[in-house]
């Protein structure tokens, strides 16, 4: 398997990190979302790392670690605003929104 560092990888490593976590493999979604993040930072690849990011917080949201997943969020929220990511940003703010409700 070719390891070099690309941001096709990267989204290669999200899309298999997310068909993970929909087959309920949270532990492999988890380190594979970490591994894209990773690579993304090296590459400098803010989109993709933002997307790493917001799937971070959701499985990290998902045995209920709100504290984390604000966290990721507002990271990948400031990083969205810096990209002037607009439709994304609204999908970031959401998920917080329903993150700091959980928080209380």
């Amino acid at each position: 398997m070719d390891r070099t560092p690309s941001a096709l990888r990267g989204h290669v490593l999200n899309n298999a990190g997310s068909l993970a976590w929909l087959r309920g493999d949270c532990e492999a979604a988890r380190a594979l979302h970490e591994e894209a993040s990773a690579l993304q930072e090296q590459l400098g690849d803010e989109a993709g790392w933002c997307r790493s990011l917001e799937s971070l917080a959701i499985l990290a949201a998902t045995p209920g670690d709100w504290a984390r997943a604000s966290e990721l969020l507002e990271q990948t929220l400031v990083r969205r605003r810096r990209l002037g990511d607009e439709p994304r940003m609204l999908t970031t703010l959401t998920n917080l929104a329903t993150v700091v409700v959980r928080l209380g």
